[in-house]
């Protein structure tokens, strides 16, 4: 199904073309020769763009030459390679429009080149039609409609009969020309389609690359995973106000199950100068496993390795309507070390004290002593004479 490259030509993808065409099209030209039509377009299509890319490398496609029944679902290969390829080349025709897989392939195709879109080559600018055949506009899918392709058939100017292109002895010269004036075509535009992809992505691989490298040297948070919708909502507006100083842990969702998730916790917790814990109204579930839940979990595991720490629920948080609902969570959201307020003033806490964590131990003055464990003592302007008596 797919070329001899054993890697894609624009990273981030598993192919770089993807083939889509009804099976019908594929039939042998009038010289009888082995390949299809499809078959024999693919085939010259990638060795022109190969010699177009030179020494950068070769592109990778996917081409499914296998027969599928009018009524087979599309299999997991194809749904794979539709959704992990750079660019689509679609044989376009009647034919194609009538064939199920078909429009599963350009559908798979396009939800995922829109999630994606970004940069110059992106979205519905990743597809190429090659016009097998006439086909009306509005017979077009909404995909379809604005773009142009390239037609590969000729049209009889006064009989209106149409018939593919074919670069062989049994054809018309002047067919031969068209038909590789059109594939060169072709070829230019997915060329330049698929460099710009690949500078592009290398361009972001190289931003990634340097971000990475600020972050390993930013002091880290641990902003712990949110367990419902409000502490997932609130969270974030942590989060963003923390980024410009901060690596934020952790960075994707930890795998289900105690024993994993704690290995990741543990894991985190140990590059982290700061635990912080935002509380909603919900709460994940409780299981023997996990008898208060993966915030209880969070919590335990911050207090073993004695990690600093705030906590935080909204003061807007109806407790005796969670009390009804789920009793051993609302103690769970009263517990020790839990602050309830505005979580504006929560966050600018949580950097405040994150700033004074990272900070360089104070020197003591020539003679002093320090005896005893030092305390860090947080405080804002309107509490500073309570803090110097402390």
């Amino acid at each position: 199904m797919a070329t001899d490259a054993t890697t894609a030509y624009v990273p981030g993808y598993d192919y770089d073309v993807f083939i889509s065409y009804a099976r019908d099209n594929d039939k042998t030209d009038p010289g009888d020769n082995s390949s299809g039509w499809v078959a024999t377009l693919k085939d010259r299509l990638e060795r022109l763009v190969n010699e177009r890319l030179a020494a950068d490398g070769k592109i990778k496609v996917f081409f499914d030459s296998g027969s599928i029944a009018p009524n087979a679902p599309l299999s997991d290969t194809l749904r794979h390679a539709a959704t992990r390829t750079a660019t689509l080349v679609v044989i376009f025709s009647p034919r194609y429009l009538k064939r199920p897989w078909c429009t599963q392939e350009r559908e798979l195709f396009v939800k995922s080149a829109a999630q994606a879109a970004e940069g110059s080559a992106s979205g519905l600018s990743r597809i190429f039609l090659v016009h097998f055949d006439e086909v009306p506009l509005e017979r077009r899918p909404a995909e379809f409609q604005n773009l142009l392709g390239i037609d590969f058939y000729f049209k009889h100017p006064v009989e209106g009969w149409t018939r593919e292109l074919y670069d062989d002895d049994t054809v018309p010269t002047e067919l031969k020309v068209t038909y590789n004036e059109r594939l060169r075509k072709l070829r230019h535009h997915l060329a330049e389609t698929l460099n710009s992809m690949r500078r592009e992505a290398e361009a972001r691989l190289s931003r990634k690359a340097v971000e990475e490298v600020v972050d390993s040297k930013k002091p880290t948070i641990f902003l712990a995973e949110p367990c419902d919708k409000i502490s997932r909502k609130l969270r974030a507006q942590v989060e963003s106000a923390a980024l410009a100083e901060f690596r934020i842990l952790p960075e994707k969702f930890y795998d289900r199950g105690a024993d994993r998730y704690r290995a990741a916790l543990e894991r985190d917790l140990a590059e982290s100068v700061l635990f912080v814990q935002i509380l909603g109204d919900e709460g994940s579930t409780w299981t023997d496993d996990l008898p208060e839940g993966y915030e209880g979990l969070q919590w335990a595991v911050a207090s073993e390795k004695q990690t600093p720490a705030l906590r935080f629920r909204p003061d807007n948080l109806d407790l005796e309507e969670i009390a009804q609902e789920n009793p051993r969570y609302q103690q769970f959201l009263t517990g020790p070390g839990i602050q309830a307020g505005d979580i504006e003033m929560f966050r600018n806490k949580v950097i405040e004290l994150a700033r004074q964590l990272t900070q360089p131990p104070i020197e003591l003055e020539s003679g002093s002593e320090a005896t005893g464990p030092r305390v860090l003592l947080s405080f804002d302007d309107s509490d500073a004479s309570l803090a110097e008596e402390l």
